[in-house]
């Protein structure tokens, strides 16, 4: 029983951390977005949801086309 419990718990902790990261990487892009383009740009400013999926599209991209063969 003991074993069952660690590794429920160590599964909350594995989806409590990607949900922090997750949600600081948004925190970065929506502030660099927001800092950057619409000076550089003049491009649209954008909110703190949209830089969280940007981030995660990103981070996918990332994952996709970064691999080396």
């Amino acid at each position: 029983m003991k074993t069952f419990i660690g590794i429920i718990a160590f599964a909350l902790g594995a989806i409590a951390a990607f949900a922090g990261l997750t949600a600081l990487s948004g925190l970065i892009v929506w502030v660099l977005w927001n800092a950057l383009v619409p000076s550089l740009f003049d491009g649209p400013s954008i909110t703190y949801v949209q830089g969280v999926l940007v981030g995660v599209a990103l981070s996918v991209l990332g994952s996709v086309f970064g691999r080396s063969r």
